[in-house]
């Protein structure tokens, strides 16, 4: 759930990545690199994990082609002469890139494609996706550089299409607990998309919070986000940092 949203445009210095898919993306993917052995003896159910989306995952603003908005003429334009509209951009191609990842998770790592079914007990993954609909947490006024103070306190103070960050919480935990009910692949947020109960709203790639514009082709996304997040962060995932990639 570590994330960042809304900050100026930087590289960083490692992986020469946008700041946001850098934080909210390729953090995620190495640290559960890190875990991938803990993680595949975790028990009957295996072991969990729960990427925290977002709404704004939904529009298709991942482009693993030019992710630092500089190989394309239009993102190029816009890096120059719309910051807002740039991180904005940034930070839904970090929470889009956080669906991809959950189904290729699965995928490489799920129960079904990690266990033998002579295998007495479970060894293997289970992915899911949680968003917090549209939570009234400090990262609304520390986050979005440029945006009017106005327009954040009014974001802070807006009770009636919101939930307190104690509730916005309840997506994840329901994500990470509930394992009679949410299954792999499955995406866990609010009933009424910034607040409510949390419900299974359909899968990570594809769901009635982002019916207009489902991930499409998802092996091949899945497959090319994998690649690109191995060489960015330099090391296999199943290897580790201990075998850098040459």
């Amino acid at each position: 759930n570590a994330g960042i949203m809304g900050v100026e445009y930087s590289l960083n210095s490692q992986t020469n990545v946008e700041a946001h898919m850098h934080v909210n993306h390729l953090g995620h993917f190495a640290l559960t690199s890190l875990l991938r052995n803990n993680l595949m003896q975790g028990g009957d159910n295996g072991g969990r994990v729960v990427t925290v989306s977002s709404l704004v995952g939904a529009p298709p603003f991942l482009n693993l082609q030019d992710v630092n908005f500089t190989n394309t003429t239009l993102r190029a334009w816009i890096l120059k002469h719309s910051k807002i509209a740039q991180y904005l951009m940034a930070y839904c191609a970090s929470k889009r890139a956080n669906l991809v990842f959950t189904h290729a998770l699965n995928a490489k790592y799920g129960l079904s494609s990690s266990s033998s079914s002579s295998s007495s007990s479970a060894q293997g993954i289970t992915a899911v996706a949680a968003h917090p609909g549209y939570s009234r947490t400090s990262i609304a006024l520390g986050g979005w550089a440029g945006i009017p103070e106005c327009i954040k306190d009014f974001a802070m103070a807006n009770t009636i299409a919101s939930m307190s960050s104690d509730d916005g919480a309840l997506p994840q935990l329901r994500a990470a607990l509930d394992v009679e009910h949410v299954r792999a692949g499955d995406y866990v947020g609010p009933l009424f998309f910034v607040k409510g109960r949390p419900v299974v709203v359909g899968s990570a790639m594809k769901s009635f919070h982002h019916f207009f514009s489902p991930i499409r082709e998802p092996a091949k996304i899945s497959e090319e986000l994998w690649s690109w997040s191995e060489g960015a962060i330099g090391w296999k995932f199943h290897d580790g940092p201990s075998k850098l990639i040459a």
